[in-house]
């Protein structure tokens, strides 16, 4: 059964139930008791945010700490990822030049990789 889809809204009328609505008009709940403006809101934004997702990967998400703490990781993995690259192309540096392993080098690829680890 698929969701109903984006954009949702929210219709409130003095003397009525106020209402979530789906794209195409469908009443997608009705509240018995108004919530605040701000968490009708918060709901309608939240749903018209995740648009294109599906619900699969929005559990997984929500699974994980939500997208504050994806965007956190994916930074976090990011930086390590080019610590690694950079200690990598140093490491390159050297030995293409015939020198020995520089103190630079291993000094990177060291802290690079208890970077690394220390996220297992």
């Amino acid at each position: 059964m698929e969701h109903t889809k984006e954009p949702w809204r929210y219709d409130s009328q003095q003397g009525f139930c106020s209402e979530l609505v789906g794209a195409d008009g469908i009443l997608i709940g009705a509240f018995v008791d108004n919530p605040t403006e701000a968490d009708a809101r918060r709901i309608v934004a939240a749903v018209n945010a995740c648009a294109g997702f599906s619900i699969e990967e929005l559990e997984a998400v929500a699974k994980h700490g939500g997208f504050i703490d994806q965007t956190r990781y994916n930074a976090k993995i990011t930086k390590q990822r080019d610590d690694l690259v950079a200690a990598c192309n140093e490491v390159r540096r050297c030995v293409n030049g015939g020198a020995k392993l520089s103190r630079r080098a291993s000094d990177m690829v060291r802290a690079a990789l208890a970077s690394v680890e220390e996220g297992k």
